[in-house]
């Protein structure tokens, strides 16, 4: 009995001893797009969010610039990552940025991952005006995408939140309107064309894999809108004008166009000029209200909210508002 008795403690005691620690790193390889091995690139570990809610940067390991030095083997290394689920971002010349596979730390030993870096799409088309004319000197801009896209406190939350993992590159159209980028990354993007005598154009564009894409823009006629906000006759500084689509009239949403939603404040003699001209399509709410979500500024948007319909004869609009008494 005695000797069962010491051979349960013995195994009691190994059942006890705590596991060998788990790896908290993990280990990777390069193969360009011909499938060989590269040793020059910048490679970024990304927590991966649930339900695909995009890549965050992760605290202490910004991108990190890899080169034959940092493999002794076929693997380089990154040590010391917090649990969780991951991925890696890698930006190589003459490829498009590609990510891994998922991996989850800590796990028994160092996961190997293996990133296959893809070429990319390329993107090319022609900029015209609103008569159909080739356009020069028109900034083009791969925008972010899905529901990045959108002008709103969310978005503009998660963007600055996020870590992008779509290309961003810009260009300026040729003489015959033409524009072109290379190894674009896959992901959901706006094509974004901008010129100072019309309304910015943007063109919805998901990119999947290295395929050859035409992306025509055209380029629409456009009123600037200007005016000024005062209270008892007197001009009002600071006073945030904004402008958007009227709820239930934007049909072109169908055709995946972005919705516009454009806002300016006020200067000391209470005017305004929103940022951009306002394409002539459908019907627009405008208003005007402190900047700051308060009772009077949620007061002030519902005494001044209007729906307006752009004169199509007109290069300039204005729009006057008067405050309601304090």
């Amino acid at each position: 009995m005695k000797s069962l008795a010491a051979v349960v403690l013995v195994i009691s005691a190994f059942a006890q001893e705590p596991a060998p620690p788990a790896a908290a790193a993990v280990e990777f390889r390069i193969n360009d797009a011909k499938g060989g091995p590269l040793q020059f690139a910048k490679v970024q570990v990304l927590s991966l969010l649930p339900k695909g809610g995009g890549y965050r940067a992760v605290r202490g390991r910004p991108a990190r610039d890899i080169a034959p030095r940092d493999f002794p083997g076929d693997f380089a290394r990154i040590d010391d990552l917090p649990a969780g689920r991951y991925v890696l971002l890698v930006d190589a010349a003459h490829h498009a940025l590609t990510l891994s596979e998922p991996f989850e730390l800590p796990a028994a030993k160092a996961p190997q991952v293996t990133v296959h870096l893809q070429t990319g799409a390329t993107l090319e088309g022609v900029v015209t005006d609103p008569a159909g004319k080739p356009m020069a000197n028109v900034d083009v801009t791969t925008g972010l995408g899905g529901m990045l896209a959108d002008n709103n406190p969310v978005a503009q939350l998660l963007q600055t939140m996020l870590v992008r993992t779509t290309t961003d590159a810009s260009a300026r159209t040729a003489a015959n309107g033409s524009f072109r980028f290379e190894h674009v990354a896959a992901g959901e993007y706006r094509i974004i064309a901008r010129h100072v005598a019309y309304p910015t154009a943007q063109v919805p564009l998901t990119v999947a894999g290295n395929e050859r894409t035409n992306v025509p823009i055209a380029l629409e006629r456009g009123v600037v809108v200007t005016g000024t906000v005062s209270r008892d006759g007197k001009p009002v500084e600071g006073i945030e004008v904004l402008l958007q689509n009227e709820l239930g009239t934007v049909h072109d949403l169908k055709l995946g166009l972005t919705p516009v939603c454009l806002v300016a404040l006020t200067d000391g003699k209470g005017a305004y000029r929103l940022p951009e001209r306002v394409p002539l399509r459908g019907t627009y709410a405008i208003m005007a209200r402190q900047p700051n979500m308060t009772k009077d500024s949620i007061a002030q948007t519902k005494a001044t909210r209007r729906v307006i319909e752009l004169k199509p004869s007109a290069t300039e609009q204005v729009e006057d508002f008067q405050l309601p008494a304090k």
